[in-house]
C-alpha cells in the first residue's frame, strides 16, 4: 500500500451534502485527505442559489476546488454524485491538472445508458415527495416538516433535474482505475446488468464492479467498510501508477 497522500472528492447523493460522508470518511486511512463537497443550496451553502445547469454546475465546483487537483486527486461520487464526479474529472483534465488517479461511482446508471427523465422542476410538489418517499433516502422528518420542506425542496429539485437531464458526451475516456459500486436491490441501478457494466467505457484503466447487500443508499449502512474498499483500490491504482512511472 502506497503511504502516498491523496486529496479523495466526496460528490453526494441528490439532496446529500458533505457532511453525508461522515461515516465514510471514518473508515478512511490516514493517507487519504477526504474533500466532502457540498453543492450550492443546501447544507453549509443553503443560501447559494441551487443550480439546475450541468456547464454552471461544473465550472463553479471545477473552480472551488482546483487547487486540490493539482495534487495527486481521486474522486468519488454516489447517485448524482457520481455523475458530478465523472464530469469534474473530464474538467480538472482539461484544465491541466495532476492526473486523476482512481474514480469511484456508486449506484448510478451508466451515463451511455441513461435517458431523459421527469421534469422534476415543475412536477407537482405530491409527485416529487412520493418519488422521494419510494427512494427512501430522505429523513421523514424533512418529509413531513414544512418548514423544512421549503428550506430544501428547491435543491431536492434541481438535483433531480440534473439527474433527469444529463447527456452523455462524445470524448476521449479518462485513464484511471475506476469501481463500480451498487447495491444488490437497486433495481433501476443493477436490471439490466449494462446499466452497471458500460460504465468500462468512461475509462481506458483498470475496472472492476463491487456489488453490496441494500438498496439505492446501501452507503448509509456501510459506510466505513465501502470505505475501506474504495481506499484499497485507490492503494492498488497508486501502485500501478508507480510500477508505470518507476
Amino acid at each position: 500500500m502506497s503511504n502516498s497522500k491523496v486529496n479523495l472528492f466526496l460528490l453526494p447523493y441528490a439532496g446529500g451534502t458533505g457532511a453525508s460522508f461522515k461515516s465514510f470518511v471514518a473508515g478512511l486511512p490516514s493517507w487519504v485527505r477526504p474533500i466532502p463537497v457540498t453543492l450550492p443550496g443546501r447544507g453549509v451553502r443553503f443560501r447559494d442559489p441551487a443550480l439546475t445547469d450541468w456547464p454552471e454546475l461544473v465550472d463553479q465546483l471545477a473552480n472551488e476546488l482546483i487547487g486540490d487537483a493539482r495534487q495527486p486527486y481521486a474522486l468519488f461520487g454516489h447517485s448524482l454524485g457520481a455523475l458530478v464526479a465523472l464530469e469534474l474529472a473530464h474538467r480538472f483534465r482539461s484544465l491541466g491538472c495532476h492526473d486523476l488517479v482512481w474514480l469511484g461511482v456508486s449506484a448510478c446508471v451508466a451515463p451511455a445508458c441513461r435517458e431523459r427523465g421527469e421534469d422534476w422542476l415543475a412536477c407537482e410538489e405530491n409527485v416529487f415527495l412520493d418519488k422521494l418517499r419510494t427512494l427512501g433516502g430522505t429523513p421523514a422528518e424533512l418529509l413531513e416538516n414544512r418548514e423544512l420542506l421549503d428550506l430544501y425542496l428547491p435543491a431536492l429539485r434541481a438535483d433531480f433535474h440534473l439527474a433527469s437531464t444529463y447527456a452523455a458526451l462524445s470524448r476521449d475516456p479518462l485513464g484511471a482505475r475506476m469501481l463500480i459500486l451498487a447495491g444488490e436491490d437497486d433495481a433501476d441501478v443493477v436490471s439490466p446488468p449494462n446499466n452497471l457494466t458500460v460504465w468500462a467505457q468512461e475509462t481506458t484503466g483498470v475496472h472492476r464492479t463491487s456489488l453490496h447487500p441494500g438498496g439505492h443508499f446501501f452507503i448509509n449502512d456501510q459506510a466505513p467498510q465501502i470505505a475501506r474498499i474504495c481506499s484499497d483500490d485507490i492503494g492498488a491504482a497508486l501502485m500501478l501508477d508507480e510500477v508505470a512511472h518507476g
